[in-house]
């Protein structure tokens, strides 16, 4: 009996078997992969929104009425209330910050009620896994 070699059989196992474990291991790191966008996605919201809301406290007293205020994010690059550019989470392409919408509505003692941003897909999606 010659033992020189694997047989045809053990090396198409083998295959099968890292094959199998290759298509595992995309699928859940793929899912890996698209949480931390969307956790990225979420995260780049709130910190718009903090920006807003420190912009909004700063600047409340410029507002004659109570209407939506309508903001740019670069009227928040201007005034330092954000620091770094804003990056789509799904495609790492720079966002023009002039093209974000941020629209605010605000109480009646002019603190902020309700965000809405606007400009792009993930933001008006919100961000979510679908």
């Amino acid at each position: 009996m010659n033992k020189r070699g694997f047989t045809l059989v053990e090396l198409l196992a083998t295959i099968v078997l890292l094959s199998i474990i290759s298509v595992i291991s995309y699928v859940s790191i793929s899912s890996v992969i698209k949480k931390n966008k969307v956790n990225n996605c979420r995260n780049l919201i709130k910190s718009i929104e903090g920006a807003s809301r420190e912009y909004v406290s700063d600047n409340r007293y410029n507002y004659t009425n109570r209407d939506d205020k309508v903001i740019t994010a670069e009227d928040l690059f201007r005034g330092n209330y954000l620091k770094n550019e804003i990056m789509d989470p799904f495609t790492n392409e720079k966002v023009n910050s002039e093209n974000v919408k941020i629209i605010i509505s605000l109480k009646s003692d002019y603190t902020m009620e309700k965000i809405q941003i606007k400009g792009y897909d993930f933001f008006e999606n919100n961000c979510n896994l679908g």
